[in-house]
């Protein structure tokens, strides 16, 4: 039982590898799990953090804004903004195929590492770990940030389709807006939480008056097109 309890202690110690391969495949099935980018983005910069000992992520596009909601914590929000702005991390990237890169400490800004990704559609994001931690063996993080990267890809498909089937229960084909099965389905939620809330809240009707006439004089094409132009 000894045996097996010091074993055991040495291949989930922290400096074993094996802990860290669990701490990815923890997270890939997190990844895998999600129907929303902002639970991978969550997910993304818990693993980045944890596996670089990072004082703080955040998540960023191509043309430098943040992305997602504020973490709460505005001092290290702002320190991350200003060493992003001070050292322009993401030149050049994207065009070399850099997948990550390490950005030493300045006079005046500190270190940070930039991982590179594609989720839900073909623009490059950005998640920038702030005083970052390098890792002892670079190939064997490496190889990590692949199966990572991967598996946000594939998710980020996954979503893409999910979206697409959404769409199809939910809008309207005439005029894109979201359709009576939506809102019976959105009502049930802000009933519960206006009742939550103790908060009220309103439904609008919009009606078009004579439209039938219009479908009558015109054609339905043109009755098409006039709801199109109410929707927008």
């Amino acid at each position: 039982a000894i045996k097996r309890g010091l074993d055991k202690s040495f291949v989930f110690s922290d400096n074993n590898g094996v802990s860290g391969y669990l701490h990815l495949l923890n997270s890939c099935q997190m990844i895998s799990s999600a129907l929303e980018k902002s639970k991978i983005f969550e997910t993304l910069k818990s693993y980045l953090s944890q596996e670089l000992m990072a004082n703080h992520c955040g998540i960023y596009g191509s043309d430098g804004a943040r992305m997602g909601e504020s973490s709460g914590d505005r001092a290290m929000d702002e320190i991350l903004e200003i060493a992003v702005s001070a050292t322009q991390p993401f030149a050049g990237m994207a065009e070399s195929g850099q997948m990550f890169r390490f950005v030493e400490r300045g006079q005046m800004t500190p270190a940070l590492f930039v991982f590179r990704f594609r989720c839900v559609d073909a623009t490059d994001l950005y998640c920038v770990c702030l005083s970052p931690t390098p890792p002892p063996v670079m190939e064997v993080f490496e190889n990590r940030l692949r199966l990572l990267l991967r598996q946000v890809e594939v998710t980020g498909n996954n979503i893409k389709q999910y979206i697409g089937v959404r769409n199809l229960a939910f809008l309207d084909d005439a005029t894109g807006l979201y359709n009576t099965r939506y809102m019976s389905m959105i009502l049930d939620r802000e009933i519960t939480r206006s009742k939550e809330s103790k908060r009220s809240f309103a439904v609008l009707f919009i009606d078009a008056d004579k439209f039938k006439s219009v479908n009558d004089q015109h054609g339905h094409l043109v009755g098409t097109k006039l709801l199109n132009e109410l929707g927008k």
